[in-house]
């Protein structure tokens, strides 16, 4: 699981600063890769039961071990600004 904030709107409409019991869907297209490949995310919405952490469930794709692989991310098409950096271990 990764967690971050800012990614707007959700498919259910919750509005910012309102604690949200259901999950739901960001409405921006996300798209995250690991080590340069393409990763499934089987979940992209706020964090049930917290207000305003968005909760990304990724799978990790089949890639070689490293304790600096890139992890980069797209909302929208337009890319994330942060270094990101995870430790895979086999």
């Amino acid at each position: 699981m990764l967690f971050g904030i800012g990614f707007g709107p959700v498919s259910d409409g919750t509005l910012a600063g309102v604690i949200d019991q259901n999950t739901n869907q960001v409405n921006a297209s996300v798209d995250i890769t690991i080590g340069g490949v393409s990763a499934t995310i089987p979940y992209a919405g706020l964090t049930p039961g917290v207000v305003g952490l968005y909760q990304f469930n990724v799978v990790v794709p089949n890639i070689p071990a490293s304790d600096t692989t890139p992890l980069t991310f797209t909302v929208d098409g337009t890319p994330g600004q942060q270094t990101l950096d995870l430790f895979i271990g086999n």
